[in-house]
């Protein structure tokens, strides 16, 4: 009985093509020789034989030790137990003696009148490997996840306590820098602006940081809302004319805008990327002017290459006769953490600044141009659509932004007032907040307008006080030393005693889309420690209480 009489012919070519490229060992045995008779390369190549040689070897000699006992017992099954099949585990060795774990399938077949036993067997050490590859990228994932929720809850915390201090100093160095009781001199009162000015590049720094990984994340708050561009224009100037007057450069705001157009897009993203553009300009301008001249597309026939069919879009042009850009850097300055040469010898900073302002820009549907020439200043021009409503709403769908209805910082441009003397308001709040330093600066600053304030450090002292004396507003953070300042506001709102106190969140953390959701249903507002948010807080605790006491008059 030759091997070759059981090989398919040649009119079962394709047959005999599959069952050599199988990757499973498939063979064929003699039960009465107790020797192969057939191997397809997939088995004689794993085992480092030759055909021939495969046929002489008995089958122990491929077979573990530890299995040969059970490979005999499969054997007896089939020839004398007739059974038809047998599965079965088993270790096949190599002409080096190396293990395969194998599973094997035997069946008896006929060919050509003479019986035979058909085994078709699988690499257990493959399947092994892949089942570890796939434990060992599952527990890598897992691994990944709870770093990933560490990282969040760090950053989430990190970002509270620096929020927190940062504003606590600002709000500090602000009353002390109007010298209310007289006793401080004009180098004094000096050097608490310069302590105020640092702690506000600090607070810039972070959030910037901050920014960029909500951006990336796709958690950047965005909201359309109508802005008054008037008004932006006269707080724009009020905001930097101060800091222009100082450094001796001219600083003006040009707009050219013949009527007060209905511009719709996120007042804040927009103040937050003319922030940042004049403030570059400012730096990297020692002698010259600054400019912002606002325009519709359509007023000109060519500028800085954009074209007449740009006639819906608003331009926010910010000139300088500043140091100037190269121009193979004008690109580069839009990357994150890259600043332009010579950049570096004028500020300080984190390089993220104009890649926050490309992408925030982007989100609203324009885009920033620049132009500039080094020695001789530059050009950046903002191109906002006039309605960026539809853009907000479609990136909101794609996850690339979230939406909010609540102002998402601290320091959002507000028509400026007359500052009028007036008497405090006979109301009373209660602030909860874990940092003492932060209730003290809070407590001093609202007591120029608000005749009772009262601080606690816990949800605890919260609760006793309550129970005791009646408050008109609670301003509330979210991170408490013994629970979370949304489960306070759960339990107040809860309470028939409590419910109709209106709660002000007053927190440097940053809040989710869906705990914002949560949080918007019962708080009456929102605000993030900021640069500003205190002097927000102050207008909005003022307005609530004059609310409530307005039955009382």
């Amino acid at each position: 009985m030759t091997p070759t009489e059981y090989m398919p012919n040649n009119s079962d070519q394709f047959f005999r093509t599959i069952v050599e490229k199988s990757t499973n060992y498939i063979f064929l045995f003699s039960p009465k020789r107790k020797r192969f008779i057939y191997a397809n390369n997939t088995l004689l190549n794993t085992l480092g034989y030759r055909l021939e040689e495969f046929l002489s070897v008995p089958y122990e000699e491929i077979i573990a030790e530890q299995h040969q006992n059970q490979m005999k017992r499969m054997l007896t099954s089939l020839i004398q137990k007739g059974q038809e099949v047998v599965s079965f585990e088993v270790d096949l060795l190599n002409t080096n003696s190396a293990c395969f774990p194998t599973q094997f399938t035997l069946e008896n077949i006929q060919k050509k009148g003479k019986d035979l036993i058909l085994g078709i067997g699988n690499d257990l050490s493959l399947h092994n490997k892949t089942q570890e590859q796939l434990e060992e990228q599952n527990r890598k994932y897992k691994q990944l996840q709870l770093t990933n929720k560490y990282r969040s809850a760090f950053f989430s915390n990190l970002s509270h306590e620096m929020r927190t201090t940062l504003t606590s100093t600002l709000l500090l160095s602000d009353i002390l820098s109007k010298n209310h009781t007289g006793n401080l001199n004009e180098e004094q009162i000096k050097y608490i602006s310069t302590i105020r000015h640092s702690t506000t590049s600090l607070l810039s720094l972070l959030n910037e940081v901050l920014d960029f990984s909500k951006i990336e994340s796709g958690k950047m708050s965005m909201r359309a809302q109508n802005v008054d561009i008037t008004n932006f224009c006269k707080e724009l100037e009020r905001l930097f004319q101060p800091v222009a007057n100082h450094q001796g450069i001219r600083f003006e705001v040009i707009n050219e805008l013949k009527e007060n157009l209905p511009f719709i897009t996120d007042g804040l993203r927009l103040e937050q990327v003319l922030k940042n553009l004049i403030s570059n300009a400012l730096k990297f301008t020692s002698d010259g002017f600054v400019k912002l001249r606002i325009l519709r597309s359509d007023t000109i026939s060519t500028h800085n290459n954009l074209e007449n069919a740009l006639s819906s879009k608003i331009l926010f042009e910010v000139s300088d006769s500043g140091i100037g850009i190269p121009e193979d850097q004008q690109e580069a300055i839009f990357q994150s953490y890259i600043q332009a040469e010579g950049a570096q010898n004028h500020t300080k900073g984190t390089g993220l600044g104009l890649s926050i302002s490309k992408e925030i820009t982007e989100l609203l549907g324009g885009r920033i141009e620049v132009k500039s020439v080094p020695g001789k200043g530059s050009v950046f021009t903002l191109v906002l659509p006039i309605d960026s409503s539809n853009v907000i709403l479609k990136n909101a769908e794609k996850g690339k932004i979230k939406l909010t209805t609540v102002p998402t910082t601290g320091d959002h441009i507000k028509e400026s007032t007359k500052k009028k003397k007036s008497k405090k308001i006979n109301g009373s709040v209660l602030l909860v907040d874990d940092s003492e330093t932060h209730n003290m600066a809070l407590s001093e600053f609202l007591n120029f307008k608000i005749k009772n304030i009262t601080s606690v450090n816990t949800a605890k002292e919260a609760f006793q006080i309550l129970a005791k004396q009646k408050f008109d507003c609670i301003v509330l953070d979210m991170y408490l030393p013994d629970i979370s300042g949304k489960e306070v506001l759960k339990q107040i709102k809860n309470d028939k005693d409590l419910r109709s106190i209106p709660v002000i969140i007053y927190s440097g953390k940053s809040i989710s889309q869906n705990e914002e959701d949560e949080l918007e249903s019962l708080a009456d507002a929102i605000i993030q420690k900021n640069t500003m948010s205190y002097k927000i807080l102050l207008r909005k605790v003022v307005g609530v209480l004059r609310k409530a006491l307005e039955p009382m008059k």
